[in-house]
């Protein structure tokens, strides 16, 4: 384990940062892990949104606020469709 602390913010010079396992914030509201799964509190997206690929679509679950259980929302032609339980993973 390394440990360094810094008064500043840390800059790279546009240089990678490897081999990462994960990285967490300091207090507890987001992770980012070594497969690529983001936890965040709150997401805010200034740009565009993509779920999936025209070759891999994926759905997004939701829950319902009445009964908590999970719902996931995929399209279909253009259709939104509603199926109990969580979206399938890739």
């Amino acid at each position: 384990k390394v440990t360094a602390s810094f008064t500043a913010g840390l800059d790279l010079k546009g240089n990678s940062l490897e081999n990462v396992s994960k990285i967490l914030s300091a207090n507890g509201t987001w992770s980012i892990d070594e497969n690529g799964k983001l936890v965040v509190q709150d997401l805010e997206v200034k740009g565009k949104a993509k779920f999936g690929t025209p070759e891999n679509p994926q759905g997004i679950t939701i829950y319902d606020k009445i009964t908590g259980e999970p719902v996931c929302v995929e399209s279909e032609n253009k259709t939104l469709i509603l199926k109990e339980g969580e979206c399938a993973s890739p």
